[in-house]
């Protein structure tokens, strides 16, 4: 008797959940696979307009300048930005490379940062023939690192410096962002 009761039971919350789903016990597992489904499509889509909404935000707003020679840099605090919340590393650095494919990889360098899950982090993204002529991220990464009172490195064309504390991030990114003009201002 136990055993039929147990099964009754949740064969009955099995029609309750199929109910709430508008579907019968049977179908529910098929019903699930297709919400599912379409909670990865409608969430790729979000994550794309997302994206090309920062990425507008970015170069409305950013401080862009243009140093000499064209070279463009452009600088953006994400936690100052109504983006702030949702974002991750790896979304900044895929914007970061759109604006500097939207270049042609040339002559362009862009340096972001924000608070993510409560601790800093600067990426500092550089166009190819920059690092051609002596940009490196990573060497930036490490010297801001310790601004940051953490650490930094990476690769010529990309870093990435994390820390701790978030309220060293506004200090921090500023001392990166110097340290990217001085380097710029010397690119012949």
């Amino acid at each position: 008797m136990a055993a039929f009761s147990y099964l009754n039971n949740g064969y009955k919350i099995l029609k309750n959940i199929s109910a709430g789903f508008d579907t019968e016990p049977s179908m529910l597992q098929d019903r699930l696979q297709t919400l599912k489904d379409t909670v990865k499509t409608v969430q790729e889509e979000f994550t794309d307009l997302q994206k090309r909404s920062i990425k507008q935000e970015i170069l409305s707003k950013s401080e862009s300048s243009v140093i000499k020679n064209g070279v463009k840099f452009i600088s953006f605090d994400y936690s100052k930005s109504s983006f702030s919340r949702g974002i991750d590393v790896k979304t900044m650095g895929a914007i970061g490379d759109e604006i500097i494919n939207s270049e042609g990889n040339k002559d362009i360098f862009v340096l972001s940062a924000g608070i993510i899950n409560s601790k800093p982090v600067i990426l500092l993204q550089s166009a190819g023939n920059l690092t051609e002529k002596g940009i490196n991220c990573s060497s930036i990464a490490k010297d801001t690192g310790t601004v940051l009172k953490g650490g930094g490195g990476g690769k010529t064309e990309f870093a990435q410096v994390g820390g701790s504390d978030p309220d060293l991030l506004a200090r921090a990114f500023e001392f990166a962002g110097k340290k990217v003009l001085e380097l710029l201002s010397r690119v012949q």
